[in-house]
C-alpha cells in the first residue's frame, strides 16, 4: 500500500516497515487507515494483520467508528487506541492534563 493523503492533507493511508525482534529483519509492522470527520480524526485501523503489535501501532478494534472525541473548541479530548483522556487545556488550548488509565 502506498501513503495516501486526502486534498485537505490529512493522511487517509500509512505502510510502516521496521525491525522485528533482536535480529536484522525487516519486515511491515502497520497498514494503517485513517477516517475523518471533516479534519478531525475519528478512527484509525490497522489492516495488516500481524503479530508485530508491539513494534508499531496498537489497533484496539472494539471502539468501531469514534476512537477520538473533541471538545467544542476542536481539542482532542480522548484516544481511546491508547487508553488517553486529556483532562485540561490551558488559555493557548495547549494541552495541561493528560490521564492515562
Amino acid at each position: 500500500m502506498q501513503n495516501q493523503y486526502s486534498l485537505n492533507g490529512n493522511i487517509l493511508s500509512l505502510s510502516l516497515s521496521g525491525k522485528i525482534g533482536t535480529g536484522t529483519n525487516y519486515d511491515m509492522i502497520d497498514e494503517l487507515t485513517y477516517g475523518y470527520n471533516g479534519n478531525q480524526l475519528k478512527k484509525v485501523d490497522d489492516i495488516d494483520d500481524d503479530n508485530y503489535q508491539d513494534n508499531g501501532f496498537s489497533d484496539n478494534d472494539s471502539f468501531g467508528n469514534n476512537e477520538y472525541a473533541y471538545d467544542a473548541n476542536g481539542n482532542m479530548i480522548q484516544d481511546d487506541n491508547k487508553d488517553m483522556d486529556i483532562t485540561e487545556y490551558n488559555y493557548l488550548n495547549l494541552q495541561q492534563q493528560i490521564t492515562i488509565k
